[in-house]
């Protein structure tokens, strides 16, 4: 493990949120011998009660909570656009159970009774998934920034660029000259700090406006 990855692990926290006493005291015994930070909760409202958004780090979840249940926190987490790796754990695992909760984004399943390297091997994981979509949601909402800097017809340009259009076609369909196209062009270019078509691609598929 590279010092910036144990250094990114050491400013996490793995929020542990179970009703059974016995499990969260086990967790939370079994990740600080491995060198983790952990929160422990009896109830999903009490987590959201003291989860502040953009705190670093991953949930384990139990399933089966007795009022708001693992998989209605997850949803609204999402709703929340947190960026917080769930591992659901539950004792009553069935195929369905478990395809709905991958479907809902849950990053990792995992049955009761645990195997605690099972445990320890999940939690890095999801860390490093979740420091990964930080940086990916900090780029977007830096390209989202960048791409409010062109004017309206540098906006249509640069969509067109992106689509893989050639100056003459973006003529053609702006009804401009292609003299006029490199002007713009030149200008998107500039304004988003990019130096080549493949970045402007990258920056417009990246920041959700290129084509689906």
């Amino acid at each position: 493990m590279n010092a910036e990855k144990q250094s990114n692990e050491n400013d996490s926290v793995i929020f542990i949120v179970d009703d059974d006493a016995s499990v969260r005291d086990a967790l939370a015994v079994l990740l600080t011998s491995a060198g983790f930070r952990t929160e422990t909760y009896a109830s999903c409202e009490d987590f959201l009660e003291a989860y502040s958004a953009g705190q670093r780090g991953c949930l384990i979840l139990d399933m089966m909570l007795p009022q708001m249940s693992g998989l209605d926190l997850q949803k609204r987490l999402v709703e929340k656009g947190a960026i917080l790796p769930v591992i659901m754990i539950t004792a009553y695992a069935d195929v369905k159970t478990a395809v709905t909760a991958m479907k809902s984004r849950v990053f990792d399943f995992i049955e009761k009774p645990f195997d605690e390297t099972a445990i320890i091997s999940a939690v890095h994981s999801a860390l490093a998934y979740g420091e990964e979509s930080s940086e990916r949601h900090a780029s977007r909402a830096r390209y989202i920034q960048q791409l409010e800097r062109l004017t309206g017809r540098e906006h249509q340009v640069f969509e067109l660029l992106a689509e893989g259009r050639t100056n003459k076609e973006i003529g053609r369909l702006l009804d401009i000259s292609p003299r006029t196209v490199e002007i713009h062009r030149a200008h998107v270019m500039e304004k988003l700090e990019v130096q080549s078509l493949p970045e402007l691609i990258r920056m417009s598929l990246e920041s959700g406006s290129g084509p689906a």
